[in-house]
């Protein structure tokens, strides 16, 4: 009996985290999404949810992302729920979607909307040449080794991101044109929440070929 008690409390601890992550994973959806193309509702994910059952939730979660782009730790959520759920196929789905959406050309029109608005932006796109923009995600490991001013690395690094990496914009310009292999100017680099897509730093700093 001891033992079946044991079983019993660690499904339950695990329902209890895939039930946490469905949740943060909606929390991530607008309040009033769009139902999906192919269906999904909030409705039928809260009784799902409530009915314990979970992967019927994860999969109306799923549904709804198709009208409501989300930002990149929905996925990682639903990637967490599906692992807890040993979900094979599901979970390494969703990891590619963690891996794939902050480069992906839809995400590069967005981010430089948002940059549109800054100064340094129009900065950049003022001068003679400038190049871009290149996509880059940086984790924990590149920010601490990385040459941004140490003001900017504990910024990033003070970042809730539940693991998510930086998205970095950056657009590479000069006075001129440069030459193959013999170039120089400077990098304006636009670092992005991957949770809230807001820009929270900016670097402006020399590049030579």
């Amino acid at each position: 009996m001891a033992r079946s008690s044991e079983a019993m409390n660690d499904l339950e601890e695990s329902w209890a985290r895939t039930r946490e992550h469905l949740t943060q994973a909606r929390s991530k959806l607008p309040a009033s999404p769009v139902p999906g193309e192919e269906g999904g509702s909030i409705a039928a994910f809260e009784e799902y949810l409530e009915h314990n059952e979970l992967q019927l939730a994860l999969s109306e979660l799923e549904l709804l992302e198709t009208a409501n782009r989300a930002p990149f730790s929905f996925w990682r959520h639903m990637q967490r729920a599906a692992g807890q759920m040993g979900l094979v196929e599901e979970s390494a789905r969703y990891e590619e979607q963690c891996v794939k959406l902050p480069l992906s050309p839809e995400w590069m029109v967005r981010l430089e909307i948002i940059a549109s608005a800054h100064p340094l932006y129009r900065e950049a796109k003022g001068l003679p040449y400038c190049a871009g923009p290149e996509m880059m995600l940086f984790d924990r490991d590149w920010i601490r080794t990385c040459r941004l001013p140490e003001d900017t690395k504990l910024l990033l690094n003070s970042l809730d991101r539940e693991g998510e990496p930086v998205v970095c914009m950056a657009f590479w310009t000069a006075l001129e044109k440069p030459e193959p292999l013999a170039g120089h100017g400077q990098m304006y680099a636009f670092f992005f929440d991957p949770g809230t897509l807001e820009i929270v730093s900016t670097d402006v700093s020399g590049w030579r070929s």
